[in-house]
C-alpha cells in the first residue's frame, strides 16, 4: 500500500453531476426546447409577444430546431387564431432560413443579423392581422412586435456572451440584458399555473428574496421594483405589484441580517398586508404565491445562494483575488530570498572548509621546542641518540592519540632512562593535545550550529512557502456574509475589531473574527455557533479560540462530513516512570485530524525529553497552520543544537482531511503504519532518517483515500520488533468499536510476543473515521 492513491467514493450529488456531464448535449437540447416554450408564452398587457421569435434568432445554430420547436409549441397554447398562425409560420420560416444558411456561414454573419432575422419574423407574424383588417392598431402592434423581437434577441445574445465568459466583470449593459431576459422568462412562467398559483409570480418573489438575502436593502429594493414592473406588464396591475414587490423587497433586505427567516418573514408580512388592503375579498392567489415562494426560499440549498451571491457580487471576488495575488507574490519573493540565503551560506561554508582544511594533529615539535631548548642533554638526545629520541616521542604521541594520556612506563626504556626532563616533556605534550581536542570540539560545534542555522533558513523558507499555498487556497472573499457577520457581532455587543468570511477552493466557508479580550467572558460558544450557522446558511463547527496580545480570535469552519475517533495505549520499558515515546492527537478547526508519534533514542528520561520535544513542537506548529515539511526542518534544527550530546528522535505523522477522507503520511525514521481500508489490512512503510541526526532531514510522504469505517494504526518500534504481519492480521479482523481497546490489545500482544530478551517502550495510536 505504500505510496498508493485512490479516489474517494462519489456521493449522490457527484454521481448526478457525472450523469449530467455524460448527457450534456441532451440536457442542453431540452433546455433550449423549454426556453423557447417559456418565451413564446410571454404576455405584455394580455397580448402575445415575439419573445419566442427572439429566442429562435438568438440561439446557436445547433440549437435552432429544439428552440423553434419549443417556441411553436408555446405559441400553440393560449393564443388567438390569427396570432397562432402568424407566430407559427414566422418561427417555422426563421428556423428553415437559419438551417438553410448553414452553421459556418451563420457564424460569419455580422452581429446585427440575428436581431434583423427576429424583426423580420415579427413582421411576418403580423401580416395576417394587417391583411384581415389593416387598422392603425394592427400596424402599431406590428411595430411593437418588431422592436420587442429585435431588442429581445440582442439582450439574449448579450447574456449568451456573458455566460461564455463565466459572468465575470459584468458592465451596466450586461446587467440590463440579464434583468430583461429574466423578466422575459418570468412573463412566460406567469402563464403557467398550479391551481390558483402562478409559477411566474412565485418565481419573481423567489428572485426578490434571493436578491435581498444576498445584496441586502439595495438588492432587495431594486429586484422588487423590477419584478413588480415585469408582473405589471404581464397583468396590467402596475400599482399593486410594484408596491407589494418593491416594498416587500426593501424590508426583506432590511431584515436579511437576521437570516433567511427574517427576510422571508418581512416580505410575507408586507405582501400579505398590501394584498388584503387592495385585492378583492376572497382572492387568495397572491397570498398563496407569496407563501409558496417563501417556503421555496427557506429550503433553497445554500450552494445555490452562494452561486447567486457570486453572480450578483462579482467585483468583490475579483478584488479579493487581486489582493491574494499581491500577498502571494510578496510571500514568494521572501521564500526565494530565504532559500537563497540558505544555499549561499552552505556554499560559502563548504568552500572555506575546503580552503582551510582541518587543523593538523599536534606533534612533538612545540613541546620539544619548549622543554628541550634549555636542557643540558639536548646534544646527546638530538644528535648522538637521535633515533632513540625520535622513536620514544613517536610512541608517546601515538599513545596520546589512542588513550588521551601518556604512561611513561610504556615508553622505550633507553628514551625513558636518558631523558632528564621526561615529566615536563610529557606534560607539555598532553597540554598541547588537550588544546587540540578542545579546538576540534569547538570547531565541530560551530559547524553544527552553522548547519542548524542554514537549515532554519531553509525551514523558514518552506514555512513561508506553505503560507503562500494557504493564501492561494483562498478562493474569494464573501463581502455580503462578512457584512452580516459584523452586524451580528455588534448586535451581540462583542465589539468586533475585525471580521471576515471567505471560501477556499473546495467552496467551504471560513469565518474569522477578532474581539477584545475583555469580551471573552460574554462568549457562549454553543449559541454563537448555532446562530452563525443559521445566519450564514452553513453548518459550522465549534470555533477554535486563540488568544493573542489582548485579543481573542475566533475561527469557524464548515462542519466536515467525517469525524475522527482517537485511541491510544502505552507500556513503558521495564516499568520506568518516563516513556521514551511521545504522541499527540488532535483536530484543527474541525476539518483535519492529526496523529503525531515520536520515539526517542533508547528509553527513559533522555529519550522522553527528545520525543516529547519533537512531538510537542511539531504539534504546536501544526496547530498554528505550519505545514509538516517545514515543521520537521525547524524541529530537526532544535534537536541538533539543544545540547552537546547526541540527540535524535523518529517522527511519524498522519494527517486526515475530514472533508474528503484524504490521508497523508509523513515519516522520518518511523515504524510502519497499519491501515484497514474497505475491510482489508495493509501498511505504509518508509526508510527515511530520524530527526536530529543529520541536517536537511526530510519526510518521506505518501497519500491514500479513506472512507467511513476505515482505520489507521500508528506504532512505535517496540510494537513491531517481531514483525508487522500479525499486526495487519489483527487489525483486519478486529470487530470492536472502541479504538482504545484495539490499542491495548496490540500493545499487550506485542509485549508478550517479544522474544529477543530486550525491552523497549511500546506505544499504539489509532484513528477510526466515522460519519
Amino acid at each position: 500500500m505504500k505510496n498508493s492513491t485512490e479516489f474517494v467514493g462519489l456521493r449522490l450529488g457527484d454521481r448526478l453531476s457525472r450523469l449530467a456531464a455524460s448527457n450534456h448535449p441532451l440536457l442542453v437540447w431540452f433546455a433550449a426546447l423549454g426556453l423557447g416554450f417559456l418565451l413564446a408564452q410571454g404576455r405584455i398587457l394580455g397580448e402575445g409577444t415575439s419573445f419566442g421569435l427572439a429566442a429562435v434568432a438568438a440561439c446557436s445554430h445547433a440549437l435552432t430546431l429544439p428552440t423553434a420547436a419549443g417556441a411553436m409549441a408555446g405559441y400553440l397554447v393560449g393564443q388567438g387564431l390569427a396570432d397562432r398562425v402568424g407566430f407559427l409560420v414566422a418561427a417555422f420560416l426563421m428556423a428553415v432560413g437559419k438551417i438553410a444558411v448553414g452553421e459556418e456561414r451563420w457564424k460569419e454573419l455580422p452581429v446585427w443579423a440575428a436581431p434583423a432575422l427576429a424583426g423580420t419574423g415579427a413582421v411576418v407574424s403580423s401580416l395576417a392581422g394587417i391583411w384581415a383588417s389593416g387598422t392603425g392598431y394592427d400596424w402599431a402592434l406590428m411595430v411593437s412586435r418588431l422592436l420587442l423581437a429585435a431588442v429581445g434577441c440582442y439582450f439574449l445574445l448579450s447574456v449568451q456572451a456573458s455566460a461564455r465568459a463565466g459572468f465575470r466583470l459584468l458592465g451596466r449593459l450586461e446587467w440590463i440584458a440579464a434583468a430583461v431576459c429574466a423578466a422575459m422568462v418570468v412573463s412566460g412562467l406567469a402563464q403557467l399555473t398550479v391551481g390558483p398559483v402562478s409559477l411566474g409570480r412565485t418565481a419573481a418573489i423567489l428572485l426578490v428574496l434571493v436578491a435581498a438575502r444576498v445584496s441586502g436593502v439595495q438588492g432587495g429594493a431594486v429586484a422588487g421594483v423590477a419584478a413588480g414592473f415585469a408582473m405589471g406588464f404581464v397583468s396590467g396591475e402596475f400599482s399593486l405589484y410594484i408596491t407589494a414587490y418593491g416594498l416587500g423587497g426593501l424590508l426583506a433586505g432590511v431584515f436579511a441580517g437576521m437570516g433567511r427567516l427574517g427576510a422571508a418573514g418581512a416580505f410575507a408580512v408586507t405582501n400579505g398586508f398590501l394584498v388584503l388592503v387592495t385585492y378583492p375579498r376572497g382572492e387568495l392567489s397572491p397570498l398563496l404565491e407569496a407563501f409558496a415562494a417563501t417556503v421555496l426560499f427557506m429550503v433553497l440549498p445554500g450552494s445555490l445562494l452562494r452561486r447567486a451571491e457570486a453572480f450578483l457580487l462579482p467585483g468583490a471576488g475579483e478584488e479579493s483575488s487581486s489582493v491574494k495575488r499581491v500577498v502571494a507574490a510578496s510571500l514568494g519573493a521572501t521564500v526565494a530570498a530565504l532559500d537563497e540565503i540558505s544555499q549561499v551560506t552552505q556554499q560559502v561554508s563548504g568552500q572555506l572548509e575546503k580552503l582551510s582544511g582541518p587543523p593538523a594533529a599536534p606533534g612533538p615539535d612545540r613541546a620539544v621546542e619548549t622543554v628541550c631548548r634549555r636542557c643540558s642533554s639536548r646534544l646527546t638526545c638530538w644528535q648522538r641518540r637521535y633515533d632513540d629520541t625520535a622513536d620514544g616521542l613517536s610512541k608517546a604521541v601515538a599513545q596520546l592519540r589512542m588513550e588521551g594520556r601518556v604512561d611513561p612506563e610504556a615508553l622505550p626504556e633507553p628514551f625513558r632512562e636518558r631523558c632528564v626532563r621526561l615529566p615536563q616533556l610529557l606534560g607539555e605534550l598532553e597540554k598541547e593535545y588537550a588544546a587540540y581536542t578542545a579546538g576540534e570540539g569547538t570547531r565541530r560545534k560551530v559547524s553544527q550550529v552553522r548547519s542548524a542555522v542554514t537549515d532554519q533558513f531553509r525551514g523558514m523558507a518552506m514555512f513561508l512557502s506553505g503560507l503562500e499555498r494557504q493564501v492561494e487556497e483562498i478562493a474569494s472573499g464573501d463581502p455580503a456574509a462578512t457584512q452580516r457577520l459584523r452586524e451580528y457581532l455588534k448586535a451581540r455587543m462583542l465589539e468586533p475589531l475585525w471580521a471576515v468570511c471567505y471560501t477556499d477552493r473546495g467552496r467551504r466557508l471560513w469565518v474569522k473574527a477578532c474581539i477584545p479580550l475583555y469580551k471573552k467572558a460574554r462568549l457562549d460558544v454553543e449559541e454563537l455557533t448555532l446562530e452563525l450557522s443559521d445566519l450564514l446558511d452553513r453548518d459550522l463547527e465549534r470555533p477554535r479560540v486563540s488568544q493573542l496580545e489582548g485579543k481573542v480570535i475566533l475561527t469557524f469552519s464548515e462542519k466536515a462530513e467525517l469525524t475522527a475517533v482517537f485511541g491510544s495505549y502505552q507500556i513503558t520499558c521495564g516499568g520506568e516512570n518516563l516513556c521514551g515515546d511521545s504522541f499527540r492527537t488532535f483536530v484543527t478547526d474541525g476539518v483535519t485530524a492529526h496523529l503525531i508519534l515520536s520515539d526517542g533514542m533508547g528509553s527513559g528520561g533522555a529519550a522522553a525529553v527528545d520525543s516529547a520535544m519533537a512531538a510537542g513542537l511539531i504539534a504546536r506548529l501544526a496547530q498554528a497552520g505550519v505545514d509538516y515539511d517545514s515543521a520537521l526542518r525547524l524541529v530537526n534544527s532544535a534537536l541538533l543544537v539543544k545540547s552537546g550530546e547526541e540527540s535524535l528522535a523518529t517522527v511519524d505523522v498522519t494527517s486526515i482531511d475530514l472533508h474528503t477522507g484524504r490521508a497523508s503520511f509523513y515519516k522520518a525514521g518511523a515504524a510502519p503504519t497499519i491501515l484497514r481500508k474497505g475491510g482489508r489490512g495493509g501498511s505504509v512503510e518508509s526508510a527515511s532518517l530520524p530527526a536530529g541526526i543529520l541536517k536537511g532531514v526530510d519526510f518521506e510522504k505518501s497519500t491514500l483515500a479513506l472512507h467511513p469505517g476505515d482505520l489507521v494504526v500508528m506504532l512505535s518500534d517496540g510494537v513491531c520488533a517481531s514483525g508487522v504481519d500479525w499486526i495487519v492480521s489483527m487489525v483486519e479482523h478486529w470487530e470492536g468499536e472502541d479504538p482504545d481497546q484495539l490499542c491495548r490489545q496490540l500493545a499487550e500482544t506485542a509485549r508478550l510476543r517479544r522474544n529477543d530478551g530486550r525491552e523497549d517502550d511500546i506505544t499504539v495510536l489509532c484513528c477510526i473515521l466515522q460519519r
